[in-house]
């Protein structure tokens, strides 16, 4: 089996990984976090996990970007540089 098959059965299997899929609202969601925070350079994407995230009750995020400090995420172990 090659490595990409094993990396796929280890993420989809029973590891305690959980895989959360982005829904409808998430998407509305996303554009008033770029509307509320126009003044930073926020990724479309980032917006999205964002509020997915907000709506699965995570609060806390391992990243190097600061724009999830900036929108109210404990990040760590932080931005770099």
């Amino acid at each position: 089996m090659g490595k990409a098959l094993e990396h796929f059965d280890f993420l989809r299997g029973s590891h305690g990984v959980r895989l959360y899929r982005f829904e409808p609202d998430d998407e509305k969601e996303a554009r008033d976090i770029l509307t509320r925070y126009s003044d930073h350079a926020i990724s479309y994407h980032d917006a999205l996990c964002a509020a997915a995230m907000k709506r699965l009750g995570i609060l806390r995020i391992f990243t190097f970007d600061s724009d999830f400090a900036v929108m109210g995420f404990e990040v760590f172990p932080g931005p770099a540089g």
